[in-house]
């Protein structure tokens, strides 16, 4: 195997197996590497859609796919303008991703009524629709199914889009990098980091890049000040679970029936049949809140903060309907029954959690400080969003299937990014300092996006 590339590419996740690609087939063909710490996964297993949820805990250290979502109009605007970088628009970011999106639109007359604009046509969805109207929704920014990253039961990821099938000389893709290895990669123009919002801090803290005083206190030798793992943000969920009655959906009858399902999976592999479509999309919402601008919390919000959360696409929280039971081994009384669960999501937050070394030793785990909810508006935000999911279950459509809860609470009624202290990278994602290394991650973002 050769050491000497041209760009070197880190991790084969959502970004880094598409930039890889990318780079690999632009005119001038450099040569390419692409590092992976995990193996080469042959075949679809692991990608049938009627477990995607269950992979997570049947093979923890798997990543599986979700329903897409590109984002608000607003929030990619904003960062636009807060970098300066026209590219950063959500203009720009549709046009790019068009560019390799392949949505596929043919029907049959199974699946055309999905695709109708009445409640009636959704099976159990069209009951939430109903109940979301029934519940008064204020601000509907979206409800709805989201096209999915799937094609004929089996769902589609960055390898098997853009690595899969396309054989190219001049990239080599270096896989099973875990435990202790040795060698080394050079790369004659850049390095590109796509570890991930944990993983590339972590790798640039071990490599010096980070704040001054942490490292030294390592015996890290500092080659950049900067603060890197300082920004960390995510979208704090809580899930809420309701045991529902025959005739709200009969989605566990399948998962009971033990040759019935023996029958499914062996339909699967033809491309046929229930498990074609069983968690192939997930009902979403994304939702606003009047009340929540009308808060001391909003109040004491910096007016940036203020200017992009009251834009008309910018969601205040999230429902994510429909998903895998939780907990995982509940038992239900009857295979006619069912459940619903709402995966209440705080869009947004405003607070900033941390990505520190344990060690200077690769191979310890890093300190990960989430900080979820340190920040009151955060607080009163997914306080609101847990209220609105209450008002929806006991909207009539809903409720006159729900039993019991399962798992619920009581229902009782302009800045520049090259100057701010926060970042390490620039608008072209150029780490600051250093020649040839990037990051393209969401590791790097001064908001994170829906």
């Amino acid at each position: 195997m050769a050491n000497n590339y041209d760009f070197i590419v880190v991790r084969a996740g959502t970004a880094g197996a598409i930039l890889a690609k990318r780079l690999a087939t632009s005119l001038t063909q450099p040569k390419v590497a692409l590092i992976e710490a995990g193996g080469k996964h042959e075949g679809t297993a692991l990608r049938h859609i009627y477990d995607r949820f269950l992979t997570t805990f049947t093979h923890p250290e798997l990543d599986y796919g979700y329903v897409t979502s590109l984002g608000a109009r607003d929030e990619f605007d904003a960062w636009a303008n807060a970098v300066d970088g026209p590219e950063w628009g959500f203009q720009s970011i549709l046009s790019s991703i068009k560019k390799f999106e392949n949505l596929t639109v043919e029907l049959t007359d199974e699946w055309r009524k999905y695709v109708q604009l009445t409640a009636g046509a959704y099976g159990f969805l069209g009951y939430i629709l109903d109940a979301g109207i029934e519940a008064g929704v204020s601000h509907p920014i979206s409800i709805g199914l989201g096209p999915a990253t799937n094609r004929q039961g089996i769902r589609t990821t960055s390898a098997s889009a853009f690595l899969d099938q396309h054989s190219l000389p001049n990239l080599t893709i270096i896989v099973d990098l875990t435990g202790v290895q040795t060698g080394t990669v050079f790369a004659s123009k850049e390095i590109l980091l796509s570890a991930g919002a944990i993983d590339t801090p972590k790798l640039l803290l071990l490599s010096g890049v980070g704040p001054k005083t942490q490292l030294e206190a390592l015996g890290i030798k500092v080659k950049a000040d900067l603060p890197v793992g300082k920004n960390l943000i995510d979208h704090p969920c809580v899930p809420i679970t309701y045991y529902m009655g025959p005739g709200f959906t009969s989605r566990l009858e399948l998962q009971n029936d033990a040759e019935g399902f023996k029958q499914a999976i062996q339909e699967l592999r033809n491309g046929r049949g229930p498990l074609m479509k069983h968690y192939s999309t997930t009902p979403t919402a994304f939702l606003k809140s009047d009340y929540l601008y009308r808060s001391e919390e909003f109040a004491a919000l910096s007016k940036p903060s203020q200017g992009l959360l009251i834009q008309p696409s910018v969601p205040s929280f999230e429902f994510a309907i429909g998903g895998p039971l939780i907990p995982l081994d509940y038992r239900f009384n009857d295979p006619k029954d069912s459940y619903l669960n709402f995966f209440v999501t705080l869009m947004n937050s405003q607070s900033r959690g941390e990505v520190t070394l344990s060690s200077a030793d690769p191979l310890e785990k890093p300190i990960i400080n989430p900080q979820y909810l340190e920040h009151p508006y955060d607080c009163l935000v997914l306080n609101t969003a847990i209220r609105e999911s209450l008002k929806w279950i006991q909207a009539p459509s809903l409720k006159k299937f729900v039993k019991w809860a399962i798992l619920a609470p009581e229902s009782d009624s302009n800045i520049d990014i090259e100057d701010d202290p926060a970042t390490y990278v620039d608008h072209n994602l150029k780490v600051h300092g250093l020649n040839g290394l990037r990051v393209a991650d969401l590791s790097v973002p001064l908001e994170l996006l829906r």
